[in-house]
């Protein structure tokens, strides 16, 4: 028996079918009957999974029923973190051309930003779709780097949110004695814009500097010492010279 061999490339996800429309990209419309209330959103979401090579680079729109918010993670200008539980869990096979997306893990823990203007939504969903695909196309997802699932509207709040996963962060109580420079420090390795953290020789020189300072600081206690005791007959507040 010969090899099978392609006879259609789809001018939208690159493919190699044998048939039009191409089974690929029919297969991600049937997962993608979703609105997110912007087309470009919907691109990309749709764009990222025709593109997917493993169930690490693509995105999705999560329906936010999906969702139990357990706790407030993080809260500031542009909107605030949320802790929750996804119900439906992690997609699997998401390149796997002809079958149903299989899930894992469900009631996966996962962090929620919700944001409170959608132009931020917009822009910071937009930076994570193009992340996703450079990673993407040179096929391999670093680990260290923050998995981002998805998008989801909450209609009640009229908020939309983002989804990360490994992006959880805990709390830091400055009243367990941690240095308001170190928690600093953390919070600046845990950013979510990877190009925002600092490398590995900023640390080595933040860390460097904290040494120094920390040496300067005991030299210091070391030298100062107790006052001398004098006899107090050699002790004068006031005395000519010459008597």
């Amino acid at each position: 028996m010969g090899r099978l061999r392609y006879s259609y490339t789809c001018g939208v996800c690159n493919f190699k079918t044998k048939t039009i429309p191409c089974t690929k990209c029919t297969k991600y419309e049937r997962h993608n009957n979703f609105d997110s209330g912007y087309k470009n959103v919907d691109d990309m979401i749709i764009a990222s999974q025709s593109h997917a090579k493993d169930d690490r680079d693509f995105l999705e729109w999560i329906e936010f029923s999906q969702l139990r918010i357990l706790e407030t993670l993080d809260e500031g200008g542009f909107g605030t973190v949320y802790k929750a539980k996804w119900l439906d869990g992690l997609p699997m096979d998401a390149s796997d051309v002809g079958r149903a997306w299989n899930r894992s893990h469900f009631n996966y823990v996962v962090a929620v930003k919700f944001f409170h203007n959608n132009k931020d939504f917009l822009k910071e969903f937009t930076n994570i779709y193009k992340m996703v695909r450079k990673f993407s196309e040179e096929n391999e997802f670093p680990s260290n780097i923050v998995h981002y699932y998805g998008a989801t509207y909450d209609y009640d709040n009229e908020h939309y949110a983002k989804q990360i996963s490994n992006g959880l962060r805990p709390k830091v109580y400055q009243e367990d004695g941690i240095p308001r420079c170190f928690v600093n420090l953390m919070r600046n390795c845990w950013n979510s814009d990877v190009r925002s953290r600092p490398n590995a020789y900023t640390l080595y020189e933040k860390f460097n500097s904290w040494i120094e300072y920390s040496e300067a600081f005991e030299d210091m206690e070391w030298n100062i010492t107790e006052p001398s005791i004098y006899h107090r007959k050699a002790v004068y507040t006031s005395r000519s010279w010459w008597q």
